[in-house]
């Protein structure tokens, strides 16, 4: 046996407590950094609609994800934190779970503690793993059943298992591939994974149609948990998407129909299938993979697969090589569906392929040191040393390079920015938003119990938000409240709008004189024929029912001199984050500036569209559409001979 420093011997003892210490200080390393990134509020994102659905037992945007909602209600009943922090902090202990499984799987297939420590690090400090806890987002929990089913399939593969013991294996591993699918439907990727176990052992563990049968039913018993999402929806929660408590409803739910049609009179675009589609879904992959895991990590990846299929073993190989190819056709079928997913939506579902490229790379490196073994070597300490440089080469920079970005500051500008948008509306406000705000709004309101006087209506405008609306909110549209929540009632109570834009401007117009009625910047630049209706107040825009010349102005000064509530404690460390989502923030505060400043600038109130427009440069000097602005600003009032003024606030 090859007693070299490198590989833990089975039976000895030294070498045992050798591979504990260096698996609980893989996992511990990148724990603390976990938990070091978790957010203190809401992170930034679409986080906030799932965090939200977690701590009221609600139903989540389509597939549903119930069992990450079932385990998020339990951790967020925690006496720790805030529910985000709770929650994020419950992602953190999966990945740490999956670390621990990534590990000794290496450490089995290879006998190398080197290995498995590199293998432990490599997916810990992966940039969008670590984004996975910090965001508090719903894919760990996946990722964690998907190694565990990865642990599982292996075991069964393993040679001189008995038929019986093979059979028991896989129908374990059916269930938690179903499991796996009611954490996240990308746990549909380990299906292939059956299908290749099924093939290859056939002969050991039996091809016959009961066999065939067990497995299926194991596999739809992990999926039951998705008959807790019509249970959630009878309660009639907080955030209830699609209202999925009727038979129709949730098949109509479970389709995902919903995610492409944004609202009552619209349809998005599908990305058409094409040659150009799958070169993208490709080259987005790979340049994912590299940015979250470096480049030399999938070098090694693809060194540990050619290396399982030199040793002949053709499944292990077939295992990564599907699990890596099925990356870019998820993306693939990604922009099939909703061709503005992009990298964004994507990254999201980054984790699973990076946890078998993680696996992968473990074996590259175990392929690197036998090569280096099977060399002649004079000194036996030399070519332990070697190994030692080598592995000292790979594993410290890259953990030195993903740590800061892993731990980038800022992470609780959302949260920022959505209590500034709160504190700013005045009481019984009606507010229109939409997408990461919306998120947000929600969370605050909901989980932390922010401003429950304020009314919140999601954009896009969905058949059943509308419903909810007429049902839950009656009086926003001087109608009685149904005696009971029916979808025909509610149905009835909206046939007479022709469409979504009908729909909200009957909100705005018959709301407008009892009650502030509000839209944030995304929802108020994509309402053009409110556009004249609308008077920038902090962060909002609020729909005025006067349109005149002289009392639009009036309306502007007053918004202008009210005093804002903004604190902007964490816009400098977000200004500093190398992450995309969170340096978001300042671009919406400054684009709210900018767009105040171009309402004021069609006024004719040149002195406070250069106010406003100063503002969102001091938020972002290079911020192109407020400086655009701002040149054509100051043309227009040098033409009027009103020089602007220098506005103090």
């Amino acid at each position: 046996m090859d007693e070299e420093l490198w590989r833990g011997a089975p039976g000895v003892s030294s070498a045992s407590r050798m591979s504990l210490a260096a698996a609980l200080i893989s996992v511990a390393v990148p724990l603390a950094v976990h938990l070091m990134a978790l957010p203190v509020t809401v992170p930034p994102g679409d986080s906030g609609t799932f965090i939200t659905a977690a701590v009221c037992s609600g139903v989540a945007p389509p597939p549903g994800y119930p069992l990450y909602i079932l385990a998020g209600k339990i951790f967020s009943l925690l006496p720790l934190g805030s529910p985000a922090w709770r929650i994020a902090l419950m992602d953190a202990l999966a990945n740490s779970v999956t670390l621990l499984i990534v590990f000794f799987l290496v450490m089995k297939g290879t006998g190398r503690v080197i290995a498995a420590s590199a293998s432990t690090l490599f997916l810990g400090f992966s940039l969008y793993f670590v984004r996975s806890s910090a965001t508090a987002g719903v894919m760990p929990i996946a990722v964690m059943l998907a190694a565990l089913t990865f642990a599982v399939l292996l075991s069964c593969d393993s040679k001189g298992g008995s038929s019986a013991a093979g059979r028991r294996g896989l129908n374990i591993a059916a269930l938690l591939a179903g499991l796996t699918c009611a954490a996240h439907p990308a746990g549909f990727l380990l299906l292939p994974l059956a299908v290749t176990v099924m093939a290859v052992r056939r002969n050991e563990f039996g091809a016959g149609a009961g066999n065939a049968a067990g497995q299926a039913g194991c596999f739809f018993l992990g999926l039951l948990p998705y008959l807790l999402i019509p249970l959630f929806a009878l309660r009639k929660p907080y955030l209830d998407w699609g209202s999925p408590d009727t038979l129709h409803s949730f098949l109509y739910y479970l389709s995902c129909r919903d995610l492409y049609i944004p609202d009552l009179s619209a349809s998005s675009a599908r990305l058409p299938f094409s040659l150009f589609t799958v070169e993208a879904g490709f080259l987005t992959f790979f340049s994912l993979i590299k940015e979250s895991m470096t480049v030399f990590v999938p070098a090694l990846a693809l060194t540990g697969i050619l290396a399982l299929y030199r040793k002949k073993r053709l499944y292990a190989f077939t295992l990564f090589w599907v699990i890596v190819i099925s990356g870019p056709v998820l993306f693939i079928m990604t922009s099939l569906a909703d061709a503005q997913a992009g990298r964004v939506t994507f990254s999201h579902l980054l984790p699973i392929p990076s946890l078998f490229i993680a696996i992968a790379a473990g074996f590259g490196l175990d392929a690197i040191f036998s090569a280096i073994s099977e060399m002649e070597w004079a000194n036996e300490k030399r070519r332990q040393a070697v190994q030692c440089g080598i592995a000292l080469v790979l594993m410290v920079p890259f953990c030195l390079f993903q740590i800061p970005t892993a731990l980038s500051p800022g992470s609780g500008a959302a949260g920022e920015y959505g209590r500034n948008i709160l504190d700013n509306l005045q009481e019984r406000a009606v507010i229109f938003t939409g997408g990461s705000t919306l998120s947000i709004l929600s969370y605050l309101q909901e989980a932390e119990g922010l401003r429950r006087d304020v009314v919140i209506i999601g954009l896009p405008l969905y058949p059943w938000r509308a419903r909810q609306i007429v049902t839950r909110h009656p009086e926003l549209l001087d109608e009685a409240a149904p005696s009971k929540a029916d979808s025909r009632q509610a149905d009835a109570g909206i046939g007479r709008y022709r469409s979504a834009e009908s729909f909200i401007a009957a909100i705005a117009e018959k709301n407008a004189s009892r009650r502030p009625v509000c839209f944030d910047m995304d929802s108020a630049r994509e309402k053009r024929s409110m556009e004249a209706h609308l008077i920038p107040e902090g962060l909002v825009f609020r729909y005025e029912a006067e349109t005149g010349g002289e009392a639009k102005q009036a309306s502007l000064k007053r918004s202008y001199e009210s005093p804002r509530k903004f604190s902007f404690d964490l816009l400098m460390a977000a200004g500093k984050s190398k992450l995309p989502d969170v340096r978001s923030y300042i671009e919406l505060y400054a684009g709210s500036y900018t767009m105040a400043g171009t309402v004021y600038a069609m006024n004719g109130l040149f002195e406070y569209a250069e106010a406003e427009l100063l503002t969102a440069l001091a938020l972002r000097l290079d911020f192109e559409p407020a400086l655009n602005v701002l040149e054509q600003v100051r043309k227009k009032a040098a033409q009027n001979d009103k020089p602007p003024v220098e506005m103090k606030r």
